[in-house]
């Protein structure tokens, strides 16, 4: 790591003096407050300011405890302009607190933050709906993008709070939450309209439609909200720089270009080729991309399985009505037997009394199933034509020549390991028969969970380590085996996904968005409203000194802060 500290070639504090920023009270100038600090920073904050009273005197010149009053209530709206016109951004505040220093240099101070800090620090409420072309607002109901048993989105595009968006939708035709369409819900739902925010086909190009994984934004105020589905397609978020706006912006990417340039040492001073003061650039490893594996959702594996008898073969008998459940004498005593069958996928029916062989999962994909652990038969990867899973399909065969037939009865499938139990009152009477004479045999077709997941390494540069990130939601591998009796068929067609490409963006984006070898912070010689959060710096021009470490990601502001005290100044922090 190397710092580089840049000192001021004199004493003087300020090269050029500014006019005072003006101040707004509900619309009117108010000239005896001054602005002496205004700062703007990324989400939450946003942007914060603190105004001061100019001196009031008495007549005997001491200064008075009604100054108070000349302070704008805890509450007001106050807007700050720099003096140039047009001015260049703006800070629409509202006052969060007045702070009153008693003593020889007595003040009467108020803080101001954002009125989108206020705004945006508010829970979220309710959810918005679509019921039969209509649009329904179910108050404090969970808020839960993509999970097993949420909604989806709806599949058209609706008008909600003046703003094009999608909403919650039970319809059979819904699809899986995007990032930019989760994005637009939260502004159309939670944002007023009356605040600027980009548009979902805006959103849908910034964030390269990428998917969102599970998310619970339950409880969480609007901008946690906001922030954490934006981080998670490497957003981050500020304000617009005049009037009230929410602006996206990938940190390095896309933002104004802005300069800040340092002439040569013993040059004489030119303003046009000097706005730099004094400043302190930290040099990390560079590059110092980060080294990732991205981590997606567990392999799923669709086959048919050939399942064995999961009962003692000495509570077998050949009268019927022992297995009929409102008949049996005893029917506890023999409720699995011909209705219990087992794949013994975990060796702990190899003993007696079952002596089923241990199965194995080499023939599916001996990489991805490495341990013989407990396992469960999932629905079918496979769709009928109305898009829905087959479910776990169990049939059976009374002889080796015999076709297959689906059960038709009910089937309890088992949640802690691959075993199923064929339910009813009473047995098929030819089931029974091949049953008791041991020729019946049954198998499944269901989906299996491997023991890997879906997994993307980004290489990183090197000397650095390695992190292991999850992306819960996303990276999804659906396969139907070829051993499958619905592999191939048409009529029903397999969906099967493999979200390779989508993790390794996702998880570069991660890595890109984390990698950062520089760290500065330069003060100007003056106040320069014209820097916002976002915007690009690449170098200090006149001193041939690059900031940049990486041809993708850019240094960018992270925070602008204007001092206008006895040394006045802009001093910029940026990353990347």
């Amino acid at each position: 790591m190397i710092s580089l500290t840049i000192n001021p070639p004199s004493e003087q504090a300020t090269i050029i003096k500014c006019r005072p920023a003006r101040v707004y009270v509900n619309g009117m100038r108010r000239r005896d407050l001054l602005v002496t600090e205004w700062e703007f920073l990324p989400a939450p904050i946003f942007a914060r300011a603190r105004l001061v009273v100019k001196g009031h005197m008495s007549p005997d010149g001491s200064t008075t405890v009604e100054d108070k009053n000349f302070l704008p209530p805890v509450g007001t709206k106050v807007l700050i302009r720099p003096a140039p016109r047009p001015a260049a951004i703006e800070l629409p505040g509202i006052v969060s607190r007045q702070v009153i220093r008693v003593g020889p240099d007595q003040q009467y101070a108020a803080e101001v933050e954002h009125q989108l800090c206020r705004l945006l620090n508010a829970n979220l409420s309710g959810r918005w709906h679509m019921e039969s072309s209509s649009l329904v607002h179910v108050e404090n109901a969970d808020i839960r993008f993509n999970e097993s048993d949420s909604l989806p989105a709806s599949d058209e595009q609706v008008e909600l709070n003046e703003r094009t968006t999608r909403v919650f939708s039970s319809s059979p035709t819904g699809r899986l939450w995007s990032a930019a369409d989760a994005l637009a819900y939260l502004l159309a739902a939670a944002i007023p309209p009356y605040v600027h925010v980009p548009s979902l086909s805006e959103l849908e190009t910034l964030t390269e439609e990428m998917p969102l994984g599970t998310e619970n934004l339950s409880g969480m105020s609007i901008v946690q909200a906001i922030m954490k589905v934006a981080n998670s397609a490497g957003l981050d978020l500020r304000t617009s720089r005049t009037k009230l706006g929410l602006v996206f912006f990938r940190p390095g990417r896309g933002g104004q270009r802005r300069s800040v340039r340092l002439q040569p040492n013993g040059n004489q001073l030119d303003l046009k080729k000097t706005n730099l003061h004094r400043g302190k650039i930290t040099f990390a490893r560079r590059p110092s991309r980060q080294g990732l594996i991205a981590m997606g959702k567990p392999k799923l594996y669709e086959s048919t399985f050939d399942l064995f008898p999961g009962w003692d073969s000495y509570s077998e008998t050949s009268r019927w009505r022992d297995f009929v459940r409102s008949d049996s004498e005893d029917f506890s005593a023999v409720a699995d037997v011909y209705r219990k069958w087992i794949l013994n996928e975990h060796g702990r029916y190899s003993e007696n009394p079952w002596s089923a062989p241990l199965f194995s999962f080499a023939d599916i994909s001996p990489s991805d199933f490495l341990t013989s652990q407990p396992r469960k038969f999932l629905p079918c990867i496979s769709q009928d034509i109305s898009g829905r899973s087959l479910g776990t399909v169990v049939e059976y065969r009374c002889g080796e020549s015999k076709p297959w037939r689906r059960w038709e009865g009910p089937v309890w499938v088992s949640r802690d390991e691959c075993t199923v139990y064929l339910g009813g009152d009473e047995l098929p009477g030819d089931y029974f028969e091949a049953a008791a004479a041991h020729e019946v045999q049954v198998r499944v077709t269901a989906a299996i969970q491997a023991d890997t997941r879906l997994t993307v390494a980004i290489k990183g540069d090197g000397g650095t380590a390695r992190e292991v990130v999850k992306f819960p939601g996303v990276g999804e591998f659906r396969h139907v085996c070829e051993s499958s009796v619905f592999h191939n068929i048409g009529a029903d067609p397999a969906v099967e996904k493999d979200d390779t490409d989508v993790l390794h963006r996702l998880a570069l984006r991660r890595a890109e968005a984390f990698a950062s070898a520089t760290e500065a912070k330069l003060s100007l010689g003056w106040i320069n409203c014209s820097y916002h959060v976002g915007d690009i710096v690449e170098r200090v021009d006149g001193r041939l000194l690059e900031l940049a470490s990486s041809l993708d990601k850019r240094p960018y502001v992270h925070s602008v802060r204007h001092e206008y005290g006895r040394i006045q100044s802009t001093t910029l922090t940026i990353r990347g």
